[in-house]
Order: C-alpha cells, then structure tokens, then sequence
C-alpha cells in the first residue's frame, strides 16, 4: 500500500497539495487547526509561473483560477515612491543561469552569485514587437507636487511571459479550493501539538487529546509554522519563528466618491492590496526537512509581498512536491520509507536556493521602493525599471517543466534508479 502523507494547515498551500496528491492517488489526510475553512485578507497576485504550476499540479485548477480570477489585462497596479507598495519586484545581487539569463544587480552588487534560479534560463516571454501589452505595474512619484489626477507614471513595467497575471480574492479562492478536495479528507479542530518520528511512522499529536500517525508529514501551516520549529530543531532555533521585516503599512477606507474626486476614476479601480510583514530573511532555514518531516509554502519561505509572488512561489512547491511524491504509487524496488526520503532531499535540493532568493530580494525591494537605497529616487527612474524587470524575469520567467525533469532525476539518482542517458 502506498505511504500515507499527512498534511498540516488546509490554507492555499495545504488545500492546493491535497489536490495534486489526489490527482495523483497518493493516500493523505489534511489537519487543520480552524473549525472550518477561512482565509484572511484582501487579494493574491498570480503571475505565470503560478499559471505554469497549476496546470501541473492540475488542470481543472487553472481552469477555475481563469474563472473566479481578476486578469491583470483589465486592470493596473500603482506604486506611490515613499509609501508602501504592493505587487511590485526586489533587487537581487545574482543572475539567472542558462541561455537568455539576465544578469541583474543594484548599488554596485557584482552579477556574480546565484546561478540556475530559473532550473535553465528564462523562457521566452511570448511578447511580440509593437503590441500592446498590459500593465503590471505603474510607478507614481507621490512626492511631485502635481495634482494626483494629473500625475503621470514615472513609469511602467509590462506584465510579460505569458498568461497567469491576475489576482484573486483570497477567501473566494480557498473556497474554489477546498470544493476541489475530496470529501472527508480535511479534519477540523486540529491544532497541532507536537511531532516524532517514531520507528517508521511519525506521531502527530493534536491539543484535543487526539493523535494520528502517517509516513511523512508536510507541513503547509503557515508563517507561525509549527512544523518548521520541528524541522529546525526546537521552538528556541534560529528560523524556528518568523522576523519582523522592518516595514509596517497603514489601511484605511474613504469614500468611493471622494477618492475619484481626489485621484480620479482609473486608479480608484485598483483592487485591494495585502502586506505579509513577517519573513524569513533574517534566519533563512538551511533545511526544509529533517527525516519524513517538510515544510513547503509560507511555512518553509514566508515573504514579504514587493514581488508579487510568494502565492505563485507556494503553487510552484506544490508542482515539483507532488510530481516527485508520484513515485510512491509506482512498481519500485525501494520501499516507502525509502522513497519519502530521497522526495525530501531531491524537493529541498530544487526548490530552498530559489525560494530563499525571494525571501531576500522582497525584503531588499521594499528599500527599493521607498527610496531607501543610492541609486534610487527621482533622478533614477530608468535604472529602477530595468532593475524591477530583471527581477520579474527570474519570477516569472521560471521552466518549471526543466525544474520537474531535473528534480526527478535528481530523485531517481538517489534511489538508485538507472537513468537514460
């Protein structure tokens, strides 16, 4: 029988896998620590390597993401420099590896560093000469003492690479979600308590008194991760809890009337906008597992939102998590333990590098954008652009199928499986 997988936190991102392992027909349960499913805040952003992964993951999703989504093509995001921004890049020391890579840095930061974020290169964005192409974003300078109606962009980033770019409201799209997983797979009032290893099962144990046992456990519970704090070792380790980023964004609600008076009907149609201020980048994890134990999504890699895709980062775990975990329900020599193992490792080995450089580069754009950096501000708005555009090519630009092949060999490699050359 093949292994079951227990799955921690029924969010987008735990929703999202048991999905995948369903199509897949890999065994699973879901514990979830809510009476019921709820998700807070405004909106996601999705962009098309989020497009790219839910096709993978399955192909019904993308279809219903197409139909409860807003397509970024009939609306526009705006940027305010020295305020706080959403839906926007960050700035990276590094460069994509592969054919067509972008060498990208800022301040003088070496385009030497991390190579093969793209698993290949960036693939073509699909984008003819000449045409019209959507807005991504546009920069305002809100510092200008212009009438805001009147305020033209200092300028704009097109949303390129294909379909996918579009958002969501958050609580409409774990609703879809959640109508997508069978039924009676999620338990409710689960809130985790503790987990060992324990022989060749792992011992979940939950605050109601109750406890379950499964081969592995994937942890998909979040920025407040209870799970990461057992990957890292204790409560008490660095990464074993998420930082304060620095950054902090004020909300409010005005008439509708008086903002299109004030800033005129075009940009009072922007959506709402979410700010997740608590990541990872001052203690990035140098592991997202530890035996059968993993952390995928928010849990392994939370973010701040200044690239606009930690979501579609999420949706990209669940893709090359669940292609690899369908080897557990093929004819193998290497029994169950054996293969969650090798997933483990191969899925850590392919996602923590490009992962972790969104954590970072988030962070570093929210200086970016607040002007916070030399280099930056009213006199270097060309540089900022191309610096934002380079940023977006390694999110978007991603060949997740390259990813998926490289990770399976990987996988095969160490289970000893012959490849073929």
């Amino acid at each position: 029988m093949p292994a079951h997988i227990a799955i921690i936190g029924a969010g987008i991102t735990g929703t999202t896998l048991a999905i995948a392992l369903a199509a897949r027909n890999v065994p699973f349960t879901v514990y979830e620590q809510s009476p019921r499913a709820t998700e807070l805040g405004a909106g996601l952003g999705f962009g098309p390597n989020a497009a790219r992964a839910m096709k993978i993951v399955d192909g019904t999703l993308w279809e219903t993401f197409m139909r409860v989504s807003t397509p970024r093509d009939v609306r526009r995001s705006c940027a305010a420099a020295g305020a706080a921004a959403a839906d926007t890049s960050a700035s990276v020391e590094g460069k994509v590896g592969g054919d067509g890579g972008v060498g990208v840095g800022v301040n003088g930061g070496s385009e030497e560093g991390v190579d093969g974020l793209n698993d290949g290169g960036v693939q073509g964005d699909g984008e003819g000469e000449g045409n019209e192409e959507p807005v991504w974003i546009e920069f305002l300078d809100g510092t200008a003492d212009v009438d805001p109606r009147a305020l033209e962009p200092a300028f704009r980033v097109a949303a390129r690479f294909g379909e996918g770019h579009g958002a969501v409201h958050r609580a409409k799209w774990l609703e879809e979600l959640m109508g997508m997983v069978p039924e009676g797979v999620v338990q409710f009032g689960k809130r985790l308590e503790s987990l060992k290893e324990v022989g060749g099962k792992v011992v979940l144990r939950f605050e109601d008194g109750t406890q379950a046992e499964a081969d592995a456990v994937v942890g998909c519970d979040g920025v407040k991760s209870k799970v990461r704090e057992v990957v890292v070792g204790g409560e008490e380790k660095e990464g074993a809890k998420c930082g304060y980023s620095g950054k902090y964004a004020y909300r409010c609600m005005i008439p509708m009337d008086r903002a299109v008076e004030e800033i005129g009907r075009e940009r009072t149609a922007v959506s709402s906008l979410w700010w997740g201020l608590f990541d990872l980048a001052n203690h990035p994890l140098p592991t997202f597992y530890s035996g059968r134990i993993l952390v995928i999504g928010d849990a392994a890699h939370a973010s701040t939102p200044h690239h606009g895709s930690g979501a579609g980062f999420c949706m990209e775990d669940v893709a090359v998590l669940s292609s690899l975990l369908e080897e557990l329900v093929k004819d193998t020599d290497s029994t169950p333990t054996e293969i969650l193992a090798a997933v483990f490792a191969a899925f850590d080995a392919s996602r923590r590098e490009r992962d972790q450089w969104l954590v970072q580069s988030s962070r570093r754009a929210a200086d970016l954008y607040e002007w916070r950096l030399p280099g930056t501000g009213r006199e270097h708005f060309e540089a900022m652009r191309k610096d934002i555009e380079g940023r977006q090519a390694v999110c978007w630009g991603v060949d997740l199928d390259k990813a998926i092949e490289k990770a399976r060999a990987d996988l095969k490699s160490r289970l000893g499986v012959p490849t073929k050359e």
